[in-house]
C-alpha cells in the first residue's frame, strides 16, 4: 500500500482504530508472513504534509494477499510491486515463490526492510551499503542538521517534548527539507537504537552497521524480494527500475502489482502513464506477457470517475475480476475492484 500521497485524506477511520502493532497472513501450506505497523507513524513519520501512509496494513492489501496467493501462480515470476507499503503482499509473492522487486518512496523502506528481515532471510553480499553506525536520519533518509533553538515553539517528532519540551538554547535535531525536528534527548537516544523508542523511529530512522540490506530469500520457496526506492510519479521510474530489476536476477516484471495506490485522484495520471510505459518497454523487451493487477478500494464516487476516465483515455485494456467469493478474505471484499490489465495483447 503505497505512501505517495498529495495531502488528500480519503482514508477511514474505522480501517485506522482496528489496526494492532502487526498483521499475520496465513498462508497455505507454508509458514505466515507477520508484518509490523504503526499507527503513530501516520502522523509522526509524516514528511511535509503528506502522512506516511506505510505504517498501516490496508484491507486491500489484504484482500490482495489471499487472492494473489489463491488465484495467481507466481513461482518463478518477476514480479514489481508499485506502492509496497508494510511490504505484506509482496512478502506472500515471495512466500510463493516470486521473483519480487519491492518499491516505495524512501520514508517506506526501512519498514519494508525490517518486515523483510523478519520473515525472510538475507541474502550475503547484495546490500547498497549500511547507512552507518549510530546514525538518526529523517524518515526520508537525509542527514539531521543540529540548530540551537531560537525559541520555544519547537516540537519534537518523536516524543511530542511531553516531559520538558525544547527550550530556548536547547540542541535540535532538524531536517528544514521535510519538516522534521528532533528533541537532543531522542536524537541520542536514537543512535543508541534505545528499545523504548517508538517502533515506526527505531525502524526508519535510526541506523547502525546492520541496515541497507535490499535482498531477502525465502528458504523454502526460493523466492527472492528487493527493496528499491522509487517514485511512481517520477518519468524515469520504469527505465530506472526495469533496469534494476533486470540487473539482479529478477528480470523483467511480467506481473506488476498496483494496490492501493489510487486514493488520491492526482496520482491517477502518472500512474497510468508509467503503466504504458511498462507496456512499450515490455513489447521493446520482447517478453511474451505483462499483467498488471491493480486492486481499487472505493472511497468516493469522484475518485472512481477519475481512475477508469484515466484508464479509458489511456487506452489501455482490462477486465475486472470478480471478488464475490472472497468475503471469508475480507468483509469489504465484493466492494473492492480488483482490474486485470494485460499489457502484451
Amino acid at each position: 500500500v503505497s505512501t505517495q500521497s498529495t495531502g488528500a485524506d480519503t482514508r477511514s477511520m474505522a480501517e485506522l482504530e482496528e489496526a494492532s502493532e502487526s498483521y499475520t497472513h496465513q498462508c497455505a501450506g507454508r509458514a505466515p508472513v507477520t508484518v509490523m505497523q504503526d499507527l503513530q507513524g501516520l502522523g509522526s513519520a509524516a514528511t511535509g504534509a503528506a502522512p506516511a501512509w506505510c505504517w498501516r496494513v490496508w484491507h486491500g492489501g489484504m484482500l490482495m494477499a489471499g487472492w494473489m496467493e489463491a488465484s495467481v501462480p507466481l513461482e518463478g515470476t518477476p514480479v514489481l510491486e508499485l506502492g509496497s507499503g508494510t511490504g505484506l503482499v509482496g512478502l506472500v509473492a515471495a512466500r510463493s515463490g516470486a521473483m519480487v522487486m519491492a518499491t516505495d518512496l524512501p520514508a517506506a523502506l526501512g519498514l519494508i526492510r525490517h518486515n523483510a528481515a523478519s520473515n525472510l532471510d538475507s541474502i550475503s553480499g547484495e546490500t547498497t551499503g549500511a547507512n552507518g553506525q549510530g546514525q538518526v536520519r529523517c524518515p526520508d533518509g537525509h542527514a539531521l542538521e543540529k540548530l540551537v533553538a531560537d525559541h520555544e515553539d519547537y516540537l519534537c517528532n518523536v516524543c511530542d517534548c511531553l516531559e520538558e519540551g525544547i527550550m530556548e538554547g536547547d540542541a535540535v535535531h532538524a531536517c528544514r527539507e521535510c519538516d522534521f525536528d528532533i528533541c537532543n534527548g531522542c536524537f541520542q537516544a536514537g543512535r543508541a537504537r534505545d528499545p523504548e523508542l517508538p517502533s515506526w523511529f527505531r525502524v526508519q530512522c535510526c541506523h547502525d552497521g546492520q541496515d541497507g540490506q535490499d535482498f531477502f530469500v525465502d528458504s523454502e520457496s526460493q523466492g527472492r524480494l528487493g527493496v528499491t526506492a522509487l517514485d511512481f510519479t517520477d518519468d524515469k521510474a520504469v527505465h530506472r527500475v526495469t533496469t534494476l530489476m533486470k540487473g539482479s536476477r529478477i528480470g523483467f516484471p511480467r506481473v506488476v502489482l498496483v494496490v492501493d495506490c489510487t486514493y488520491d485522484h492526482e496520482l491517477h495520471a502518472p500512474l497510468v502513464q508509467r503503466l504504458c510505459e511498462l507496456r512499450e518497454a515490455a513489447v521493446s523487451e520482447g517478453v511474451p506477457d505483462c499483467q498488471v493487477l491493480l486492486l481499487h478500494d472505493p472511497r468516493t464516487p469522484e475518485i472512481d470517475q477519475c481512475l477508469f476516465g484515466t484508464l479509458e483515455r489511456s487506452g489501455l485494456i482490462w477486465e475486472q475480476v470478480q471478488l464475490s467469493e472472497f468475503t471469508h478474505l475480507h468483509e469489504r471484499a465484493a466492494q473492492m475492484i480488483l482490474l486485470s490489465i494485460q499489457l502484451i495483447l
